[in-house]
């Protein structure tokens, strides 16, 4: 969060490679048209992380009302950030 206002929250593929020439991955295409959401993109793995931590100390936690409610929450937070990026389903 302290960095994320420098990062654009979205980037054509073309301004990319115009800016940075393209990113040496040969498993993936940068389409010039497209708005990548990289504000999105960026904060999903970062976030995604502290989740995943605090749902394996939950569950070696002592069961209750409100663990559950947590996990549920996490679960829920995790699937939201997925979305985001545009990689969700509706399930």
């Amino acid at each position: 969060e302290q960095l994320e206002h420098l990062l654009p929250t979205e980037m054509s593929g073309a301004d990319f490679v115009a800016k940075h020439g393209g990113h040496g991955d040969s498993a993936t295409t940068i389409i010039p048209s497209v708005e990548y959401k990289v504000r999105d993109c960026t904060r999903h793995p970062i976030c995604e992380n502290a989740r995943v931590s605090e749902f394996r100390a939950l569950l070696g936690a002592p069961a209750s009302k409100e663990q559950l409610r947590r996990l549920g929450a996490l679960m829920l937070e995790s699937h939201a950030s997925y979305s985001a990026v545009g990689l969700g389903s509706d399930a």
